[in-house]
């Protein structure tokens, strides 16, 4: 994720380093989609690592807040499956089933 010219700020994840707007901003939410459309996993672990980050940053911060700012711009198909190493799609729990057809 190093191209990302709007990182999450070191010290403050819930925060772009660039221009101090919530994170992800709309800049990275573009590159994200823009780098990695074919691989929509990838996105979801690394706002995954992210929101690991925040979560032990903040720990004060309602974890469902967090969740909704790093992840509730995904469309819910990207969230709501993985593929397990045999290939198959699996659900993962705690996400609904509900499918966007878009990135908000």
């Amino acid at each position: 994720m190093s191209s990302l010219t709007h990182p999450p700020d070191p010290t403050d994840p819930l925060r772009c380093n660039q221009c101090g707007a919530p994170w992800p901003d709309a800049t990275a939410k573009a590159e994200l989609v823009r780098e990695y459309r074919a691989d929509a996993l990838y996105v979801v672990r690394y706002l995954g690592l992210q929101l690991a980050e925040a979560a032990r940053a903040f720990p004060d911060v309602p974890k469902a807040e967090l969740v909704s700012q790093m992840l509730g711009w995904l469309p819910d198909h990207a969230l709501v499956w993985a593929a397990p190493a045999e290939g198959m799609a699996a659900p993962i729990r705690g996400f609904g089933a509900n499918s966007r057809a878009r990135f908000r």
